[in-house]
């Protein structure tokens, strides 16, 4: 749904910038109307006083009967039929594959503990930033990890990140 006054359907931009809200109840419209209501047998359905607008006598009126248009995407030089999908294909950006993707999204996971698990194997969780700001970041590692290590029966791993990470994986 298009509306007449706000969206920018016409080339000068929204019609609300030309007329004040005051003008347009005046003329026996509604803020909400759509280009749709302003359209009657094919011809615009403007005041006469409005031709005085240079643009309003010069709008082409659409023709809503027409169906067959297609919204077209422009996918790697070669025009495709528009869909939500492809775009967020061709906009995304990509990277390889880290060996942990699997221990983080698996498809019983909660996605909440999985986006906090990859913020810490980023290591950009702010609790890791903030401690480190603070300096008690490798104290309090140190801590955790251990009491970590004994609950997970991890007692030969690593007390480096990068090695943990791996011996999880």
């Amino acid at each position: 749904m298009t509306f007449a006054w706000f969206h920018s359907w016409c080339e000068t931009g929204p019609l609300i910038n030309m007329f004040s809200p005051r003008v347009i109840s005046r003329a026996g419209f509604i803020l909400q109307s759509t280009v749709k209501d302003v359209i009657a047998d094919g011809n615009w359905v403007w005041p006469s006083n409005w031709n005085s607008h240079c643009v309003i006598p010069n709008l082409p009126v659409l023709d809503l009967e027409k169906k067959n248009e297609v919204l077209r995407w422009n996918r790697l030089a070669k025009v495709a039929e528009f869909s939500v999908s492809v775009a967020w294909e061709d906009i995304r950006s990509r990277a390889d594959k880290v060996p942990w993707f699997r221990m983080e999204w698996f498809s019983q996971c909660i996605p909440k503990h999985a986006l906090i698990l990859w913020l810490v194997v980023k290591e950009k969780l702010k609790t890791q930033d903030l401690l480190q700001a603070w300096d008690y970041s490798s104290m309090i590692d140190v801590i955790v990890w251990d009491i970590v290590r004994a609950k997970a029966n991890f007692l030969t791993s690593s007390k480096n990140w990068d090695n943990i990470v791996s011996d999880v994986i």
